[in-house]
């Protein structure tokens, strides 16, 4: 699938935007998930 040139900038702004929606929540939770296991000595590292 190719985007036309015309296109592509708009596209990859599309796509950062996109990324950045789903990664920010994605490692937010993660970053909690390590926290919370790190305070009750659960750490498997």
């Amino acid at each position: 699938m190719r985007i036309p040139e015309k296109n592509r900038r708009q596209a990859g702004w599309i796509a950062a935007a996109v990324f950045l929606v789903t990664y920010i929540p994605l490692m937010a939770k993660f970053f909690f998930v390590v926290r919370e296991g790190e305070e009750n000595g659960d750490s498997t590292w």
